[in-house]
């Protein structure tokens, strides 16, 4: 269970920061929902670490591979069931979908970068995403990750 909480975790899309913890969402998913979840959270921590590998020594076919993958580890995206969406919508507040909506658009804006050959731009793009996470761990997940309860962010 703590694994599959630290998968979902990792549900992650908006650039920023948050200045105070919501109620985490992992108790108020159906099991269905955090079996969905937290494939999608292993797809997205199997292709960050690579991803990142990819972009620091310049395999733009790689990064490209990598962030078109994980745009499309999308929960969202994915068959539900009307159910399901029901049921995902009930539980989460309306900014942690936007955030995985984000997170996924900057995923796909990197696989953009890369097809262009742009390192630099990946770079931000990657910065983006990471900061995405970290911001959606302070926000939704500090049940998991309680380092962040202590902590505030001082950028702006």
């Amino acid at each position: 269970m703590r694994k599959a909480a630290f998968h979902l975790a990792f549900l992650v899309a908006a650039a920023g920061s948050f200045a105070h913890a919501a109620e985490p969402v992992w108790p108020r998913l159906t099991e269905r929902l955090k079996t969905l979840l937290s494939s999608e959270m292993q797809q997205i921590s199997d292709a960050m670490g690579p991803l990142t590998t990819a972009i620091a020594t310049g395999d733009h076919d790689m990064a490209q591979h990598l962030g078109i993958a994980i745009r499309d580890s999308f929960i969202l995206k994915k068959s539900l069931t009307p159910q399901d969406k029901q049921d995902l919508l009930g539980a989460v507040p309306a900014e942690f979908v936007e955030i995985d909506r984000e997170f996924h658009r900057l995923a796909n804006k990197l696989a953009g970068a890369a097809a262009k050959k742009d390192s630099e731009l990946q770079e931000v793009y990657l910065s983006k995403m990471v900061a995405s996470c970290i911001a959606c761990h302070r926000q939704f997940a500090q049940d998991v990750f309680p380092g962040f309860a202590d902590s505030e962010s001082t950028v702006d």
